[in-house]
């Protein structure tokens, strides 16, 4: 929220503008979590279905836009359905 921001005049003056960056998931902890396994990076970085689940959320199971961890890292939105992921939005690189 806007009482995490930051100032332009401390963003100009800070020695290490890294330390004032959020995460880039920060805005979507209200989101349920699905983590897949992290040898699925392949499949999570070409965008396919996952099935190699980790960890659903309860929330996550009734089809709700989450978020999706490859291993620990964030890898973009997707939705649960029937033992699947399917991203919505894939953000790695």
């Amino acid at each position: 929220g806007w009482e995490d921001g930051v100032t332009l005049g401390e963003w100009r003056d800070a020695a290490d503008r890294t330390l004032l960056l959020r995460p880039m998931d920060a805005p979507l902890a209200r989101l349920p979590r699905v983590r897949v396994h992290a040898r699925e990076g392949a499949a999570c970085r070409n965008g396919k279905p996952l099935k190699r689940l980790e960890q659903v959320d309860e929330a996550a199971q009734t089809g709700a836009v989450s978020r999706v961890y490859c291993g620990e890292k964030f890898a973009g939105i997707g939705r649960w359905h029937e033992g699947v992921v399917r991203f919505q939005a894939m953000l790695l690189d």
